[in-house]
């Protein structure tokens, strides 16, 4: 990741916090207020849930709601850290690249479960 100029910081986008910090960040008591209102994890539960949605279809599965959103949260930090080997910096700073990343993630995980269950990778 290259340095910003002293004096300013680099624009961090949404994977790149949830892999440093978590999905509240390091500092819990100064965004306290905004987890509180449920902003961060509502979107974080969003891309969860359609990167989940869309995995079972390009993988040609067919999960529950509950499913998906699980295989989307953990899909998207395995999406992170795939793409952090391939893309120098943060390759997800908006909802859209997120998303896909979160995508990339979770049919990587579809896969490698489908390896362990000894199943076809379709």
């Amino acid at each position: 990741m290259r340095r910003p100029a002293a004096g300013l910081s680099a624009p961090e986008g949404p994977l790149a916090a949830l892999r440093r910090y978590g999905p509240e960040g390091a500092d819990h008591g100064a965004r306290k207020k905004e987890s509180a209102m449920g902003v961060g994890w509502f979107t974080f539960l969003i891309v969860g849930l359609l990167a989940g949605w869309i995995a079972e279809k390009v993988m040609k599965r067919d999960h529950g709601l509950l499913t998906n959103l699980i295989v989307g949260v953990v899909g998207a930090y395995l999406g992170a850290f795939l793409v952090g080997f391939f893309v120098d910096g943060d390759a997800a700073t908006g909802f859209f690249s997120a998303l896909v990343v979160s995508v990339i993630g979770a049919c990587a995980l579809l896969a490698l479960l489908s390896l362990i269950r000894g199943r076809p990778v379709r």
